[in-house]
């Protein structure tokens, strides 16, 4: 008679290049008297109350990057590395416990803006770009106005053509599950009101000063440029 087992694989989870891992198996007896983990179909450690083996991509480096938990059976991997990805199975004292899945990915890349603006200066796109994005998916790009209100974007471009964005910090982040990188700020002025501005930054507020106003924003946590953009007169 032939035996089928069905184990539901845990939902995903992301770990970053270099972090570390820990793998657990689950409730368990309370004693335990053998361990094996399994990285996809292949045996990567084993341990039956004595010495403990370590095989493939482990083998070698076991001691300087993995730790193995004799009491609760879970395994821990150091200094990740893309190849560690996968589906772990552990057995403990013989019984197959749920799988887990993980994937190694790299931190995203700090993004830049670009901008591209109509002759009239009336309508401008901004777009987040980033260069090396290849091992860090999934990403998702927003865009944070005043440190607050957060647009989520489906693309990585924003349009912006109306006075309500005046004053107002504007910068691109780029997430993925295991980190997040915004560009610098930048903050749209009226073209027409461009005579006597000056620009400042301090540790807490960044600041511009017009004629006799002060207008203060969140600090923006690093360089801001200001996007010069023309109100549309209505007649």
């Amino acid at each position: 008679i032939k035996s089928c087992f069905y184990f539901a694989v845990n939902g995903a989870t992301y770990k970053k290049l270099g972090d570390e891992a820990v793998l657990s198996p689950g409730s368990m007896p309370n004693l335990i008297t053998s361990i094996t983990w399994k990285h996809g179909p292949d045996i990567a450690v084993e341990w039956y109350g004595k010495e403990t083996f370590a095989y493939r991509e482990f083998k070698g480096t076991f001691n300087s990057r993995c730790k193995l938990d004799f009491n609760t059976g879970a395994l821990t991997i150091s200094n990740l590395t893309v190849k560690d990805s996968g589906i772990y199975t552990a057995e403990i004292n013989n019984r197959v416990m749920n799988p887990t899945k993980i994937t190694v990915i790299s931190a995203v890349p700090k993004p830049t803006v670009s901008k591209s603006c109509n002759p009239e200066m009336t309508i401008c796109t901004l777009t987040c770009e980033a260069q090396a994005i290849t091992g860090v998916e999934p990403v998702i790009y927003s865009w944070v106005i005043s440190a607050k209100q957060r647009v989520q974007s489906s693309s990585n471009q924003l349009s912006i053509d109306d006075t309500k964005w005046f004053g107002k910090p504007i910068s691109c982040q780029l997430e993925n599950p295991v980190s997040s990188e915004r560009n610098m700020c930048i903050i749209l002025v009226n073209i027409y009101s461009v005579i006597n501005l000056f620009f400042l930054c301090c540790r807490k507020f960044c600041c511009y000063v017009h004629t006799t106003s002060i207008y203060c924003i969140a600090d923006c946590g690093g360089p801001v440029w200001l996007l010069y953009l023309a109100q549309a007169h209505k007649s």
